[in-house]
């Protein structure tokens, strides 16, 4: 018995977006090794299976959030 599904999109249909895994530490300065929280924003559409993905400061944000669907969107 297949545990999968196949499922169909139309092209430019869909885009699934989420946070993947948990909070990260990220390096901002090099020289001081200054660092912040940061989780990973991931977009994929759903037809070509073409994935976009890039760290977001507060995903707990609105804001965050919305610039980060954006800029998968324009990509």
């Amino acid at each position: 018995m297949s545990v999968t599904i196949c499922q169909a999109h139309a092209t430019g249909d869909k885009l699934f977006v989420d946070y993947a895994g948990d909070i990260i530490p990220v390096v901002i300065d090099r020289v001081t090794g200054k660092r912040r929280n940061a989780q990973i924003f991931v977009a994929v559409l759903g037809a070509s299976n073409f994935t976009y993905a890039q760290e977001s400061q507060a995903a707990s944000s609105r804001y965050a959030w919305a610039r980060s669907s954006e800029s998968a969107r324009l990509m």
